[in-house]
């Protein structure tokens, strides 16, 4: 996303419901957390900023290919004075300068549905991961129909910028099924659970 309006748009936009829902999940099973977190896909690292203040021990690097997202979320991170905490990174996955093994928790936010191959995204986690990461991914599943997106998007977001609704409708219809994602799954030796949470959303948790 380098589009300034875009990312302004985002950066502004309220997704806090879905992201504290996603905090909350990984905190309530990480209490007394002090290890380090690996964000893939960070955007203007909302979900980075809650989680450090959840978390209060703990340290993270959140990547994304978007560097104008990524000066969004530095403003905010300078601002909560939280760079000691937070350090953003400029990168597209696969990306070989990542170091593998030094992550307790992987997590990704809406990224997986923005990838033209989604197995890039579940063979860099394998690679970046080590038998005692914990991975959680949480995205959009997909409607029925387009029918369906259209008037979950005029429900949710209608009062929402233009920019907004319509890649929120894209998103919703390149999103992947429960039995898509499980499909990816299987193709590697990951261990997994998924779950939906709230209305739109699901939850994987993955181990090696």
């Amino acid at each position: 996303m380098v589009d300034q309006a875009q990312v302004q748009a985002y950066s502004e936009a309220d997704f806090s419901d879905s992201n504290r829902a996603f905090v909350e999940y990984i905190a309530t099973r990480h209490t007394n957390f002090a290890g380090h977190v690996l964000d893939i896909g960070c955007g203007p690292a909302d979900v980075d900023v809650l989680l450090a203040e959840k978390l209060s021990r703990a340290s993270i690097l959140a990547i994304d290919g978007s560097s104008t997202m990524l000066d969004a979320g530095l403003k905010k991170i300078k601002q909560l004075n939280l760079a000691d905490r937070i350090e953003l990174k400029e990168s597209r996955i696969p990306d070989q300068s990542i170091p593998a093994d030094q992550y307790d928790l992987i997590i990704s936010k809406d990224l997986l549905h923005h990838l033209p191959e989604p197995m890039v995204f579940w063979n860099e986690v394998m690679r970046l991961a080590s038998p005692t990461t914990t991975i959680y991914l949480m995205d959009l599943w997909r409607p029925a129909s387009q029918e369906q997106a259209r008037e979950i998007v005029a429900s949710s977001s209608g009062t929402d910028p233009e920019v907004l609704q319509t890649d929120f409708y894209n998103s919703l219809l390149a999103a992947y099924t429960v039995e898509e994602i499980s499909a990816q799954l299987e193709m590697t030796q990951l261990r997994y659970a998924i779950e939906f949470i709230g209305a739109r959303h699901f939850i994987v948790r993955c181990t090696l």
